[in-house]
């Protein structure tokens, strides 16, 4: 359906005449709607009033959400009943177990080319305590862990290493209100420091990091990475910074 549509009824008009032909062809259609605990009320009952398209007996489209376990949350507000009540099919997923953890990461450096072990047993077992066994939790570590890994020229990821980018990835955002107009950071929430190679490692590769007030020699801002959708996510914090750049300004702090 590679079209633009002028208006949403031209949408509603070929979306019905396509899930008919589609049905003609004896194909399914699936709409997967990830991330869908970011949608609002408004935007799940135009997703609702899509499965109205069908015929006397069967529906031609399914709807299938992905999302945080948030989406619950969101489904169980009565101004979302009808959509809850349309749905039939509904499953959680745990966290990953310690073993899963592991083949999670073999599989994810596997895939990324690895050819031999990088990470510990040690270091494994640290990862799954420090995530709890969330995949997300599990790609920030790591890849925290093997950027400090290639600024150390280490071959082995070690427990001690892990430990290192647990510190720093408690990224103290600690803001506290002045007023109701202005926020200051608070640099007594500051606990650990970036390993110097760390910093320099995220300093040399400027396409991709980016400190919160995005100006030179600032270690006491937060360094982000860019992915490909846009989004940041925080990695480090220092403490360099002169505090008036603070005094009442908030940190323009992205969160990934």
């Amino acid at each position: 359906m590679n079209k633009k549509f002028d208006s949403k009824g031209a949408f509603l008009i070929y979306l019905k005449s396509f899930l008919h032909q589609a049905y003609a062809d004896h194909k399914k259609v699936l709409l997967i709607i990830d991330e869908a605990q970011r949608l609002n009320h408004e935007l799940l009952e135009q997703i609702r009033l899509l499965s109205n398209i069908e015929l006397q007996n069967r529906k031609l489209i399914n709807i299938f959400f992905v999302g945080q376990p948030e989406f619950n949350e969101m489904l169980v507000e009565d101004r979302n009943r009808a959509l809850r009540q349309r749905i039939t099919v509904s499953y959680h997923i745990n966290p990953l177990t310690e073993p899963e953890a592991h083949k999670y990461i073999e599989h994810r450096l596997k895939i990324a080319g690895a050819t031999r072990e990088i990470f510990a047993q040690d270091a494994v077992r640290e990862i799954f305590s420090f995530s709890g066994g969330y995949p997300r939790l599990i790609n920030i570590i790591c890849d925290h862990a093997l950027l400090t890994g290639y600024a150390s020229d280490l071959k082995i990821i070690d427990k001690k290493v892990i430990k290192e980018c647990e510190r720093e990835l408690q990224i103290p955002v600690d803001l506290e209100p002045e007023d109701d107009n202005s926020r200051r950071y608070n640099p007594a929430s500051q606990k650990q420091r970036p390993t110097a190679a760390t910093v320099k490692a995220l300093q040399n590769q400027t396409d991709e990091y980016h400190c919160c007030h995005r100006h030179a020699g600032c270690l006491r801002c937060i360094f982000f990475r860019q992915s490909k959708s846009g989004r940041f996510t925080p990695l480090v914090y220092g403490g360099n910074c002169p505090p008036e750049i603070y005094r009442g300004n908030s940190p323009k702090i992205r969160r990934g």
